[in-house]
């Protein structure tokens, strides 16, 4: 609690320090000789409705993941209530070469995705430092969001108002060291040293590896290609090495039209009498906009995932999924730029799985598919 509020108050007492602002690419910025001191943030709210009207799930801890609310996603979490999916306010500070960066964020994600970590750190969306070593080369240390998922917390650059499933339970965030080098005018490599899949505190000790190659051409494509290898086995258990690819792309078609495919296969190390099995799991899935006008858009998606031997934690539940995870997921949203900060979306999505596992209004019934209807506002500066 001390955190947050000194984290809030330092924000409000250096924005009111200095009287010089400009607005920068969504950010507040002031200029003191080289040194560059920056502010922004971003919040999105959201009222759903699940038309399967699920029991209230904020005390059923053992089938929602540990944090109440609807299973198997992060946002929306909760049914039939206003709620804020994700939010967070963010400092930068440039000098020469030396780069720091602090972010504490809030929401419903948070909840849900950061649940197994300290109370001291959920509230961190970033805290890191970097150093450009050369021209092309930079060194990033600390805690920092993911370089994996076409689709990230801040649904406003997203092109739909929630994730799927595939990149809902992809890795969110980030402890270790990371290195950038800017291999051409579009191209960028990056490679990382963390603690492991989606943790900021390590539980086995050992080390993964991460990288990423990105072509950015903006307006045109955006081509990323990501790997993760780690161990993902309890202590002293060298049972659950991991490894994963992610790939995703941003088509611009023409002016009026952007594609997205996304595609995410992974294997993971696993005992099965006595001998060591690798078993995979693979999601794959494709989105198409189309803007109506320059401030109205149509967007549809489909999105599936087969996980035959339970390997993503998040979507295991109970003996009901004993024969792993399949589902194919729809969605279709309308968005409407009100302006260059603020974005407003309805959009609806109707999951249907191989398993009944999606709880119902009457307490021990569960249905083989889940859809919902949602409006979210979503504002950034």
């Amino acid at each position: 609690m001390k955190f947050r509020w000194l984290f809030l108050g330092t924000l409000f007492l250096a924005s009111s320090a200095f009287a010089t602002k400009d607005v920068h690419e969504g950010r507040l910025k002031v200029m003191a000789g080289k040194k560059e001191l920056r502010f922004s943030g971003y919040i999105d709210g959201y009222y759903a409705h699940d038309f399967s009207n699920p029991v209230d799930g904020e005390k059923d801890i053992e089938t929602t993941g540990g944090t109440g609310g609807r299973q198997f996603t992060s946002n929306p979490l909760y049914d039939r209530q206003f709620s804020l999916g994700y939010g967070f306010f963010q400092v930068e500070f440039e000098h020469q070469d030396v780069g720091f960066r602090l972010a504490y964020h809030f929401g419903d994600i948070i909840q849900k995705m950061y649940q197994n970590e300290p109370n001291s750190l959920k509230n961190i969306r970033e805290a890191s430092g970097s150093l450009r070593l050369t021209n092309d080369l930079v060194v990033e240390f600390g805690y920092m969001p993911s370089i994996f998922g076409f689709e990230t917390f801040i649904n406003k650059e997203n092109m739909h108002a929630t994730r799927a499933y595939m990149t809902d339970f992809a890795p969110d965030f980030d402890a270790g060291v990371r290195f950038y080098w800017t291999k051409s005018e579009h191209e960028v490599l990056k490679f990382q040293v963390t603690n492991g899949w989606q943790v900021e505190r390590d539980n086995n000790k050992e080390r993964a590896l991460g990288f990423a190659y990105v072509y950015d051409k903006p307006k045109s494509v955006l081509f990323n290609w990501g790997q993760f290898f780690g161990d993902e086995s309890p202590s002293g258990v060298k049972t659950s090495y991991r490894y994963y690819n992610n790939l995703f792309a941003k088509i611009h078609l023409s002016e009026d039209w952007i594609l997205a495919p996304m595609l995410d296969v992974g294997w993971q190390q696993e005992l099965r009498s006595s001998t060591k099995a690798w078993s995979p799991w693979q999601s794959y899935g494709l989105s198409l906009r189309y803007a109506v006008t320059p401030v109205h858009g149509l967007a549809v998606r489909y999105d599936r995932t087969f996980d035959p031997h339970n390997i993503i934690p998040e979507l295991q539940n109970t003996p009901r999924s004993k024969n792993g995870w399949s589902h194919n997921g729809y969605t279709v949203t309308y968005e409407y730029l009100y302006s260059k900060a603020a974005t407003l979306r309805v959009e609806g999505r109707y999951v249907k799985s191989q398993n009944a596992i999606f709880k119902t209004n009457t307490p021990g019934q569960f249905v083989d598919e889940d859809s919902f209807l949602l409006s979210s506002m979503a504002i950034s500066f």
